[in-house]
């Protein structure tokens, strides 16, 4: 979990809460600030502001979601349910989100973030289902730990970290 908190800044265009980059999760659960914008996707080619809506949460898509699904990350679930969810990964056909944290000109504001994360030891990679010649493996085989390690190594407005697992 991380609480972020952006004072307000008169000059906003110099600076960024938090610079575009993808998370290395698999997701992010934002609580925003209700009263106060700041996060940003990139749609289009466009940053787009991301209006806070009263008492809604912001799903974002990390990096693992777009290799594997749920199933592979949540390494507390019981074993047998763990193997049903491990049968439907994606091999990129989501993709995590691009985005950036923004500051105010007249306003701070706090946003609280929760992660949801595969263990250290997960290997990720597509299955072989849905690998053929027609539709090869965008990444290879790595450990969450691999990932994270690599992700943080970096400057987070880099290329996306994923782009250095690509098969």
């Amino acid at each position: 979990m991380a609480i972020n908190y952006y004072p307000k800044c008169p000059q906003p265009q110099l600076t960024y809460g938090l610079p575009a980059h993808t998370d290395p999760n698999a997701l992010t659960i934002l609580l925003p600030d209700p009263d106060v914008a700041g996060l940003q996707v990139l749609k289009d080619g466009r940053w787009i502001a991301v209006d806070p809506l009263a008492n809604a949460f912001v799903i974002n898509i990390g990096d693992q979601l777009q290799v594997t699904t749920l199933g592979l990350l949540i390494h507390a679930l019981p074993l047998a349910l763990m193997v049903m969810l491990l049968q439907a990964l994606t091999n990129g056909k989501y993709n995590s989100v691009l985005h950036r944290a923004v500051v105010n000109p007249e306003k701070e504001r706090i946003s609280v973030a929760s992660f949801l994360c595969p263990s250290n030891y997960a290997i990720i990679s597509p299955p072989e289902r849905l690998i053929s010649e027609g539709s090869p493996a965008m990444y290879r085989s790595y450990t969450y730990e691999e990932y994270y390690k690599k992700f943080w190594s970096r400057n987070l407005d880099d290329e996306p970290c994923l782009e250095m697992f690509q098969s």
